[in-house]
Formats: C-alpha cells, structure tokens, sequence
C-alpha cells in the first residue's frame, strides 16, 4: 500500500520534488503599485481602447484610427515642446493661444499672395518670438511662468480676436496646396501623425543624447538651489536655456 503523499503547505509548491516558496499579498502588493505606476498611461491607453471598442463596432477600424492619429496629432506637437518646459521645472499656459495667432496670420499671409512656404517659415518665427517674450518675462523680468504665460494667453486671445475681428480668415487660392499637409496620407498614414512622430523622435534625441537635453533634465531637476550640479555646470541655468 502506498504512502500518503504530504500536502503542500500554503505558501509553497512543489515541481519536479523541489519546493518553492509562493510570494505572499505583502511582497506582490509592492511590485503591482511598482507596475502601475511605471505604465499608467499605457494601462489608461488601454482601457479607452476598450472602452470605445464596446461602444461602437466601427472604433477598431483603420479608418477610425486615422481619423485619430490625424486629429490628436497637433496636440501631441504641442504636448512635445510642454515636455521641454515642464523638464526645466515651467509651466506654459499660453501654447494654445499662440497657436491660434500663429494660424490666422498663416491663413494671412496666404490670402495675401505670399508663397506657402514662406508662409510657414514666417508664421513658425512669429510664434519663436512670443514664445520667446515669454522667456523674458520669466528670466529677465523675474515673473513666474504660471503668471507670465496667463498673461500671454489672454494678450496672445486678444490679439487674436482685434486682428480678425472675430471672423474666419479666407487661406484663397494657395488652399488646394497646403491642404495635404493637414488632410493628405503617405502609405496610408496621416501626414500629420508623421510630422509628429518625425518631431517626436527629434526630440527625443536631442534630450537623451545632446549636452543641451542634459542641461534640459539638470535644470530642471534644481533650478535654484545654490551650489547644485546645475548651476556648476558651464552654461547650465534657466537664463541661458
């Protein structure tokens, strides 16, 4: 008659005659937060997939997925030039209604007859510009950004609205020319989702792999404390960023 074989206590198992022990609630309760904290935003992600995809059959289709990619794209651009703001510790309110003056005087200018591409090339200085007001304002005038960029959102709105009097602005002829910028595919991709990921990658780049990404991150990580390895660096301050 065989023996009776031992139960596995709780806490074990068993494989292959070796025993290993389980981890407890306590030890997995860590990794789980460890886990969701470092891809919230993926989980997040994940769950408006499915959320959308039980709402509407159509919410998995390429089609939809272009029509995503194509609008969620100027925010990611924008999303990207914050990212280098928040690293250096800043805030900036004002993105939105730079770009609104940045796009009707674009629109202007080609009403006016100026060629497109220098169209472009004009409207992207005059948003460098503001945005570099806004940069005065903070390191030489010694505002805080939240305060400097409120008021540059609601001079930016403003200007905005006196400029077009609160009416849409006409691109005229050159509309069939520049419209595949925003509406055109290359392979089946939105042009703009590849402007975003070709801005994206750039980006990326230039903060993980140039001397100024790594000023970006230094600056950001001690912006004011005296004698830090920020403001040791050559070259490395808020002023000069």
């Amino acid at each position: 008659m065989d023996a009776p074989q031992p139960t596995p206590s709780a806490g074990w198992s068993e494989s292959n005659g070796s025993r290993r022990r389980l981890p407890g609630a306590s030890e997995l309760r860590p990794a789980v937060v460890s886990f969701v904290r470092g891809h919230g935003i993926l989980i997040a992600f994940g769950l408006l997939i499915l959320i959308g995809a039980s709402q509407s059959p159509h919410f998995l289709t390429p089609e939809n997925f272009a029509n995503v990619a194509r609008q969620a794209s100027i925010a990611g651009i924008l999303g990207i030039g914050m990212t280098f703001v928040i690293l250096t510790a800043g805030i900036d309110l004002s993105v939105g209604s730079i770009l609104g003056i940045v796009a009707v005087v674009f629109a202007s200018l080609l009403a006016g007859g100026v060629p497109w591409p220098l169209a472009i090339v004009l409207a992207l200085l005059l948003g460098a510009g503001v945005g570099s007001l806004n940069g005065l304002g903070i390191t030489k005038g010694g505002l805080q950004p939240f305060i400097m960029t409120l008021a540059m959102l609601v001079i930016a709105r403003g200007v905005t609205l006196t400029y077009t009097d609160a009416k849409p602005v006409r691109v005229g002829e050159q509309a069939d020319e520049i419209a595949w910028i925003g509406n055109g595919s290359l392979a089946g991709i939105p042009v703009p989702f590849l402007l975003f990921a070709g801005i994206a990658f750039a980006s990326w780049f230039v903060l993980r792999h140039t001397t100024f990404g790594r000023q970006v991150y230094a600056v950001g990580d001690t912006p004011k404390r005296p004698g830090s390895p920020a403001s040791r660096q050559p070259g490395c301050s808020s002023r000069s960023m």
